[in-house]
């Protein structure tokens, strides 16, 4: 997720905004304390994140850096290595299983775990 998407997640929430005995969020939430506001913005943050992180395609799967590690439907994580000259695709690796496997072979959806270019 990039600075301006989370940028996004932060204007939707600006405040809190006082009304009287309560404050609402910039998304209308009411919340009662800067505390809770502070809470809540850091879980709307944070689904903003997990949904970034979510792949639910292959065209997705297959757009990621070399390098990239997901975690698939079934639990396994899988990692995403330089195509063999001779395959048409890069090639995906489940953690201790010998035989890569093309993207379409990875339990959607997965989640990322790490991309070498945004986990720096």
């Amino acid at each position: 997720m990039t600075i301006d998407e989370l940028a996004a997640v932060l204007r939707v929430h600006q405040g809190p905004f006082f009304h009287g005995t309560h404050s609402r969020c910039g998304c209308r939430r009411i919340v009662l304390t800067a505390d809770e506001w502070a809470r809540h913005v850091a879980e709307e943050q944070r689904a903003a994140v997990v949904k970034a992180r979510t792949i639910t395609t292959v065209e997705q799967l297959d757009a990621l850096p070399m390098r990239s590690i997901v975690r698939c439907a079934r639990g396994f994580a899988w990692a995403k290595h330089s195509p063999n000259p001779r395959l048409p695709s890069a090639v995906w690796y489940d953690a201790g299983c010998e035989d890569g496997q093309y993207p379409g072979e990875v339990p959607l959806p997965a989640t990322v775990l790490y991309n070498p270019e945004a986990d720096q």
